[in-house]
């Protein structure tokens, strides 16, 4: 690697001459190593074959010499050699070291122990041989022999001498050296031509080419899109050429569809973060600044974490990971925290990108800024389950709050408060004083349950659930009279202060609360609110006490009043009211002469006795339709039937007290009178007509006399009579009631009363009806009296209209035939 990034420092060219170089000096260093080898096994082969040759040459002489005669030290065995050579040296040796002939004749008679040190060689060169031996030293090529002869014929007995050699290898060396250097001297020219050749040749088919094909990369890298390399020819080189200007086409191509998706990736609302697979961010859009203020040069190359959202866990991050790393996709909402600190909410789907193999490559993220979707959310959630104008808990909250603490166990009081008076406030001084007592109300409830210890066992919780109602949900009790505590703490914390008012008057809050415990009073969240409220109006209604507890019984008695009122309201539109008349009949003589018309409510469960509805009738205002249907019906029937008899039959509808304060009656009666002209209807009131407005009432009743509407006082006896009444008002009728009928046979003083009543009638000019006569005994006593008319179930009981009607057209029509027929 070092050797390469050195080579990439200088051009292509260069690198050619520098790589020809290379192989050219290696292959003349090897063509040299061959020649050297050579030269060297040929110099020693020479040498050797020299030395061995000479070596026996001299053996031959120094036998010959030696068989004549004895051998002694002469110089005529070795010819002489040249002054100042060393080469070619020859020696013989006798056995005790002495040299008997030499080449030098300075050294014949001398030891041979001096001569290596002389000639420059081992000092065992020339010990004793027993067989040939050739040895290399430096540049000497040494070569022993032994020459040996028996003695005195004994093969056993022998005497040798050693005939030594020494051959100068160094002419020889020289010789071939330079025979050599001249040979590489023209190979090494040969070679170099041949460099140059080749370097030219490169330089035309491949550095040329190539340095086009750099600098065309080059400017398109810089930026020239136009840059392309136009090679001929169909080599490799051409081909990488096309190649390239091929994949430059494609790039190109590409960077303006890259350009195109970059803009619009960029400019999109989404955020977009692409990272590798270690999570380091290699792409960030703007939406990614803004949304969370780091610039995109502080994110690119640096792990992702940074953008880490603040509320994920690290089990959660590590699950995210886990799950892209699958290959698997992620998605997920979280709150986050941007740069500055800002907390932004953003929905992030996080998918992995596959290369061409399938492997995941990097990680894509889209983020969405949904800040302002959660904080609506939030905002809406808030306004759903929080009262507007006091910031408490509303209704929903509450009975949330509720159902979580009666899910928790443990005794739990609910504490419903009422602001009395709120209505004459507002009338008084407007709806911004009422407005001012709620918040004042609010704000104590409030700071009472915020002064709850965090640590117990649950945090009162204060909510507005209507207009001028608060609840207490006071979780954790450990006996059912702490919540009477917690309502004593909330009445006296209201009441403390007063409210000052935007024209300086003072208002103190007077409160009423119901108290209801859970889970003895129900374990229903809604039905327990209710029960409290019940409760609170109840106490409400007391007067004098703050507060009360829930009561079931009560509760139920009372719910069964409003199921009836509530029910009784349509009555009318269901066709449950039915019409009973029971008839009055004339003392003297029997006959029938009207009847009073009955209302019976007839309900899925069975009737409802009019002693329970017509009193809650009356306070719903119920008995006001009621009674207009009443009037309508008995109009239309009377008339009918006295058109069908071709006599007068009254029908009489007892007209509630309620009727005479203000209902209208003067007029519905005034348009009944016009639609049925031919009716005969007969108003019947009690003494109550006088317990309200007397003045309205006795208004009202001159009017219906002055209209020709007979008038009857129905239960004359057993109220608070007044002779004034009668003298005061144009009644024509006076029924006695039947609690002084049924004793009047047996009981003198009852007797005396109704006698006294009806000599007071008559003395004023009024018809008396007796009700309730059963026997035959009470009829004949009234007959006495001169009652006028007589009503019991001894005449006949309540009967439903129609049949009514249908059983006089039978009279009727039975007493009309005989007539006719005796006629």
């Amino acid at each position: 690697m070092m050797l390469r990034a050195l080579l990439s420092r200088f051009p292509l060219t260069l690198q050619v001459v520098l790589a020809l170089m290379v192989l050219g000096g290696g292959s003349l260093g090897l063509i040299a190593a061959a020649a050297w080898w050579q030269t060297v096994g040929e110099v020693r082969q020479t040498a050797v074959r020299h030395v061995m040759s000479s070596l026996h040459a001299s053996h031959v002489r120094v036998s010959r010499s030696w068989q004549a005669g004895v051998v002694t030290p002469s110089d005529a065995l070795f010819a002489v050699p040249p002054p100042g050579a060393v080469a070619d040296l020859e020696i013989l040796i006798d056995d005790e070291g002495i040299i008997l002939a030499s080449s030098r004749r300075t050294w014949i008679g001398k030891s041979a122990d001096a001569l290596p040190g002389v000639l420059g060689l081992p000092r065992d060169i020339l010990d004793t041989a027993s067989a040939l031996q050739i040895d290399e030293v430096e540049t000497f090529t040494v070569g022993r022999l032994p020459v040996c002869r028996i003695e005195d014929g004994h093969l056993s007995r022998r005497s040798c001498l050693t005939l030594v050699y020494v051959h100068d290898t160094a002419p020889r060396w020289q010789a071939a050296v330079h025979a050599r250097s001249q040979e590489m001297l023209v190979l090494t020219g040969t070679v170099i031509s041949m460099s140059l050749v080749c370097w030219w040749l490169i330089g035309l088919s491949v550095t040329a080419p190539t340095t086009r094909i750099v600098e065309a990369t080059g400017r398109f890298r810089r930026g020239d899109r136009t840059a392309r390399c136009r090679l001929a020819g169909r080599d490799e080189l051409a081909g990488i050429g096309r190649a390239i200007d091929d994949a430059f086409d494609e790039i190109a191509a590409s960077e303006v569809r890259l350009r195109l998706l970059e803009s619009a990736v960029t400019q999109t609302a989404n955020g977009v973060v692409l990272t590798d697979i270690d999570g380091i961010v290699v792409f960030a859009n703007a939406a990614v600044e803004r949304m969370s203020g780091y610039r995109r040069e502080d994110l690119v190359g640096r792990h992702v974490s940074r953008l880490r959202p603040g509320d994920l866990s690290d089990e959660a991050s590590e699950a995210l990971w886990s799950t892209i790393r699958r290959g698997e996709s992620w998605n997920g909402t979280f709150r986050n925290r941007g740069r500055d600190g800002t907390v932004y909410w953003e929905r992030v789907v996080i998918s992995p990108v596959r290369g061409p193999d399938g492997d995941v490559t990097h990680f894509l993220a889209i983020k969405e800024d949904i800040t302002e979707q959660v904080e609506s959310r939030e905002r809406q959630a808030y306004d759903e389950t929080h009262d507007r104008m006091t910031g408490l808990a509303n209704r929903v909250l509450a009975e949330r709050a509720l159902t979580e603490a009666l899910a928790s166990g443990g005794l739990v009081g609910i504490v419903h408060l009422d602001v009395a008076s709120m209505g004459r406030l507002n009338e008084a001084k407007g709806y911004d004083a009422g407005n001012r007592l709620i918040g004042h109300v609010a704000e104590k409830l409030r700071r009472l349950a915020a002064a709850t210890p965090a640590d117990t066992d649950g945090r009162p919780l204060a909510a507005r659930v209507g207009g001028d109602e608060f609840v207490l949900v006071v979780p954790g009790l450990t006996a059912p009279a702490e919540a009477e505590t917690w309502a004593q703490r909330a009445l006296a914390a209201c009441a403390g202060d007063p409210v000052i008012l935007e024209d300086g008057t003072t208002v103190t809050p007077t409160l009423r609360a119901g108290i209801v415990v859970a889970p003895r009073d129900g374990d229903d969240a809604a039905t327990l609110l209710g029960e409290a409220y019940f409760a609170a109006a109840r106490a409400k209604d007391s007067g004098g006490l703050p507060y009360r507890l829930f009561d079931r019984d009560l509760d139920r008695r009372i719910r069964h009043l409003y199921e009836l009122e509530t029910s009784l309201k349509k009555a009318v539109y269901r066709q449950e009211i039915e019409i009973h008349a029971q008839r009055f009949v004339a003392a003297a003589t029997g006959d029938v002469v009207g009847a009073e018309l009955l209302i019976r409510w007839r309900r899925p469960e069975g009737l409802v006795s009019p002693a329970d509805f017509i009193p809650l009738a009356e306070r719903c205002g119920a008995i006001v339709e009621i009674t207009d249907w009443l009037m309508r019906e008995a109009a239309a029937t009377s008339q009918e039937l006295n058109q069908a008899l071709g006599r007068r039959i009254p029908l009489a509808v007892n007209v509630s007290p309620v009727e005479f304060s203000g209902t209208g009656l003067l007029e519905r009666m005034e348009t009944l009178l016009l639609l049925f002209p031919d009716a005969s209807l007969e108003v019947e009131v009690t003494e109550g007509v006088f317990a309200g407005d007397k003045a309205m009432a006795s208004d009202i009743l001159g009017v219906l006399g002055a209209m020709g509407v007979p008038l009857a006082i129905d239960d004359f006896g057993t109220g608070y009579s007044s002779l004034s009444y009668l003298r005061d008002h144009p009644f024509t009728k006076l029924k006695i009631d039947r609690s002084f009928i049924i004793d009047a046979p047996t009981q003198p003083r009852h007797r005396n009363i109704v006698a006294a009543t009806v000599a007071l009638a008559h003395s004023l000019g009024l018809k008396v009806t007796a009700e309730g006569v059963e026997t035959e005994e009470q009829a004949e006593v009234l007959r006495a009296m001169d009652v006028d008319y007589i009503q019991g179930y001894l005449f006949g009981k309540p009967q439903p209209i129609a049949d009514f009607v249908a059983e006089l057209r039978q009279d009727a029509e039975g007493i009309e035939g005989p007539r006719r027929q005796g006629g």
